[in-house]
């Protein structure tokens, strides 16, 4: 006689498929192992950028001083010189119309002066080794200004085409030494140069700052200041 197998209710129940509390339970730790592992990549990769950022301003931060101390080590001592007239040149003829001013003008957040620096950006080389330079930060938007003036007039703070420099910089001061340490300085009014200029900015090297905590970019931030010396600075005399 042939035994036949029943299989009970309970048996049947356990032959079953995983459980939707299974499933859910599954998706949880999978969720939770994705979110761990993407918090560590991105950790690592905002690390490595911290780094390179760390790395690089230094650099920058050395190339912009260098540029500072060379056109003000060149800063021109006469306060005013008449252009004598001449028939030879157009531009020499318009020139003599005006005076020109030599010597600094300077505040907090912006110096303007003459160099006899003989620089990349002077247009015509004809004119001679004397430009117009200024510099000014916007507190705002975090810009630092330069313009380039090839024509000496009677406007030292005026005149010349302005560019953006491309600098990331936090802020940016000058200071003047004539005594003491003074916040502004005016060669024309004072008939002197300063005897040194200090500069302190801060650089920080961020693209996406919003992706950064403010402890991180103040860790990236990099504190930077020069002092500059002016061979020149004795009292101006007209001529």
């Amino acid at each position: 006689m042939k035994q036949t197998l029943i299989c009970s209710p309970k048996k049947r129940k356990n032959k079953k498929a995983f459980t939707i509390i299974e499933l859910l339970i599954t998706s949880l730790i999978f969720a939770v192992m994705t979110q761990l592992l993407y918090s560590a990549l991105y950790t690592s990769i905002k690390a490595n950028k911290i780094v390179n950022y760390s790395f690089n301003i230094p650099r920058k931060a050395l190339m912009l001083s260098k540029l500072f101390e060379r056109e003000l080590t060149g800063i021109y001592l006469p306060e005013i010189i008449p252009i004598p007239k001449s028939k030879k040149g157009k531009k020499q003829k318009r020139l003599s119309k005006y005076k020109m001013k030599f010597g600094l003008i300077g505040k907090e957040r912006e110096i303007h002066y003459t160099t006899l620096i003989n620089l990349d950006e002077q247009a015509d080389p004809a004119i001679g080794d004397i430009l117009e330079i200024g510099y000014e930060f916007d507190s705002g938007d975090k810009t630092l200004t330069k313009r380039v003036d090839p024509y000496i007039d009677d406007k030292l703070d005026k005149g010349g085409e302005k560019r953006d420099f491309k600098m990331s910089l936090e802020s940016l001061k000058f200071e003047y030494y004539g005594k003491k340490w003074e916040s502004s300085w005016n060669s024309i009014k004072k008939k002197k140069l300063p005897r040194a200029i200090r500069i302190s900015f801060e650089l920080i090297e961020v693209n996406e700052r919003d992706q950064y905590t403010e402890d991180e970019i103040k860790a990236m931030a990099f504190k930077h200041q020069i002092l500059v010396l002016l061979p020149n600075a004795v009292d101006n005399k007209k001529t």
